[in-house]
């Protein structure tokens, strides 16, 4: 794997982690522009990470379980939707 990948790579599973961090600090905060703004960054973020990883197990560990983490915010951030969603 070349440097530049594994170094884009790393720097696209920790912004993704960031950018789930800042939407559940909106929602904890009440903040609803934020959490429209997020909302559009994770599903961006998201599609990157579909393209670059479904087809290959990243080789570090670090990355994996930083993929694997990535994958749990996802899922969460999905049923929190769903919760808002019928909430109102």
């Amino acid at each position: 794997m070349n440097t530049k990948t594994k170094a884009f790579q790393t720097g696209l599973l920790i912004a993704s982690i960031l950018v789930f961090i800042g939407y559940f600090l909106s929602l904890y905060k009440g903040n609803d522009n934020n959490i429209s703004n997020y909302n559009l960054l994770i599903l961006i973020f998201a599609c990157f990470n579909t393209t670059l990883y479904s087809k290959e197990k990243l080789q570090n560990k670090a990355l994996n379980i930083l993929a694997k983490l990535n994958c749990v915010m996802l899922v969460i951030w999905a049923i929190t939707i769903v919760v808002q969603i019928f909430a109102h």
